[in-house]
């Protein structure tokens, strides 16, 4: 990601972060021998500093697809993560689902070449599992497809002995693996920051042999109602149980309205566009509405030829001057709603 804002950071700032978050108590060292002698972390003690709480996107249609940035496939959906066993369950169903799609994808159909997954942690009570794959264009639809089955019928059947069997096997393979150390020492590191127990190599093979067929199917109790489909840069889902991210449209915010402006017609902006600028926020009416709300405003970004309003959840929207007639007076009023310190101008070559 770009970070044009860094032009405007100052010493002060950079010294708020570090006397906050380098501090002793927010800090800790893996080590996978014993601790080298004289060893010494030269921090002040500070306060323990957990990680802030994500802020859900509200009312997001889900399950839904959107078009990603670049060449995979991806898909992630919700799973409990309250308990160790919770947690243990949903990788077990991301482990075995991907051990699944690599069988009949790649060396049955070779349709996809890899497919990974991960499970990310949440606040609260729950996590997202992310499977993420490589298809050719042409096959997206068609491995998409595909691994809903597979999730489905893991969410229907759940998987058999063998393959609760390979989990405790790769486990056993993992802890007796030397080079598993810095990943259980690092993971002890993390389990030590957020406050959550602490795993032995012992008790990784027990949790993991704890997640039965029936925990592994009640990890899928979320997948379909929250699921989120990445499809391929070029690509698109024709799945109709799927909607496309942001094809749902919305009234804009009532306030002054700005119509498109001449010069604007030579550079393709649409007929109907216009600007609309009022007391709770701006919306761009063109194919569709976009909305940003000055509660909701991150970034306010000067360049050459108008200005960029950034908004949470990676909402940005970029506004050309000739876009629009009066576009002075649009300006104007979108930086008396913008504080000064979320604004930045643009370096130029």
């Amino acid at each position: 990601m770009d970070q044009p804002a860094l032009s405007s950071i100052d010493d002060a700032a950079v010294r708020e972060v570090i006397g906050k978050f380098f501090t002793s108590r927010n800090a800790a060292l893996a080590l996978t021998g014993p601790l080298p002698a004289g060893l010494s972390l030269g921090l002040p003690s500070g306060d323990v500093q957990h990680p802030s709480v994500a802020r859900p996107i509200a009312d997001l249609p889900m399950p839904l697809w959107f078009e990603l940035g670049g060449p995979p496939l991806a898909l992630s959906f919700e799973v409990e993560s309250g308990t160790e066993v919770s947690r243990n369950s949903a990788l077990a169903v991301a482990q075995i689902a991907s051990q699944r799609a690599l069988d009949q994808l790649r060396k049955q159909q070779g349709i996809i070449y890899d497919i990974s997954h991960q499970i990310l942690e949440a606040e609260g009570e729950r996590g997202i599992v992310c499977l993420t794959t490589d298809p050719r264009k042409k096959d997206a639809g068609l491995v998409l497809g595909e691994i809903r089955r597979i999730l489905n019928d893991l969410a229907a059947n759940g998987p058999d002995e063998l393959e609760l069997d390979q989990l405790i096997d790769d486990v056993r393979d993992f802890v007796a693996d030397p080079r598993s150390a810095a990943i259980t020492a690092t993971d002890a590191a993390r389990r030590h920051l957020l406050g959550e127990r602490l795993i032995s190599p012992q008790q990784m093979i027990m949790d993991t042999g704890a997640a039965t067929r029936q925990m592994v199917q009640k990890a899928l109790t979320l997948a379909e109602k929250t699921l989120m489909v990445g499809m391929p840069e070029g690509t698109s889902s024709s799945d109709p149980s799927l909607r496309m991210l942001g094809s749902e449209n919305h009234e804009p915010v009532p306030g002054r309205s700005f119509e498109r402006s001449l010069r604007g017609s030579f550079q393709g902006v649409p007929s109907k566009a216009r600007l609309i600028i009022g007391a709770d926020g701006v919306s761009l009416v063109d194919q569709m509405v976009t909305t940003i709300l000055w509660e909701d405003v991150r970034g306010l970004e000067y360049a050459p030829h108008g200005i960029s309003l950034h908004g949470i959840d990676a909402v940005s929207r970029e506004l050309q001057q000739s876009w629009f007639a009066k576009a002075n007076e649009a300006f104007a009023l979108i930086e008396h709603h913008v504080e000064d310190a979320l604004t930045y101008r643009v370096e130029t070559s």
